[in-house]
């Protein structure tokens, strides 16, 4: 999301925005930020979370590996923050021993609820953006999203409610709520565009899509 600094106190930096972050408030994000904050910083990072809401992000400690970042569902994109730092805009950078605290963000990864639709055997998948995301997303136009795969746009009977597909998404890119699940075989269905118009059709009947 390049739009982080926007409309959320962030500043132009080299034609791009950027967003100062906050102290680390709450127990999970004190946890994941690795960092030590006092009492009294989490509080008023805690008043200034309740007033901008998830918009504001908080800072965090560098990890070694973007697999880390990911893997700490931290926010930022690895390659991003780092050419920050080569470029002298954080601070510890000229001592690669000492820990790099993330203080400010251009662009940052958020992610998107989205329902599995099919998997592929070259490592990819195609998905359904949530319905949530999509109204989220329209109520803020400012905000621009880069989305892996191809976007597949299906009308809808109601105009503001299109279906979005995202088609080849990696695998690698998706993230599980659930420890397991099934298998699905429907040999009337011959692609994922069936399925959605499916559901469509259903829906309009009175039907329940999910």
């Amino acid at each position: 999301d390049p739009s982080v600094g926007g409309p959320d106190g962030g500043r132009e930096a080299g034609g791009s925005c950027e967003v100062r972050l906050r102290d680390p408030c709450w127990p999970h994000e004190v946890s994941a930020s690795g960092l030590r904050v006092d009492a009294r910083r989490r509080a008023c990072a805690r008043a200034l979370a309740a007033s901008q809401g998830s918009s504001l992000l908080h800072k965090f400690l560098l990890p070694a590996a973007e697999r880390d970042l990911q893997r700490g569902h931290l926010p930022g994109v690895f390659r991003r923050i780092l050419d920050d730092l080569a470029e002298g805009g954080g601070g510890g950078a000229a001592d690669p021993a000492r820990p790099v605290v993330v203080e400010r963000l251009s662009h940052a990864m958020r992610p998107a609820v989205c329902t599995l639709l099919a998997v592929h055997a070259s490592g990819t998948c195609d998905v359904e953006l949530s319905r949530r995301f999509l109204a989220e997303w329209r109520a803020r136009p400012e905000r621009r999203f880069a989305v892996p795969g191809s976007v597949l746009v299906l009308e809808h009977s109601q105009p503001d409610r299109p279906r979005v597909l995202l088609k080849g998404v990696p695998l690698a890119q998706l993230s599980a709520l659930h420890a397991a699940g099934f298998n699905v075989y429907d040999a009337a269905l011959g692609a994922v565009e069936d399925a959605a118009s499916g559901a469509a059709e259903a829906e309009a009947q009175g039907g329940s899509p999910e």
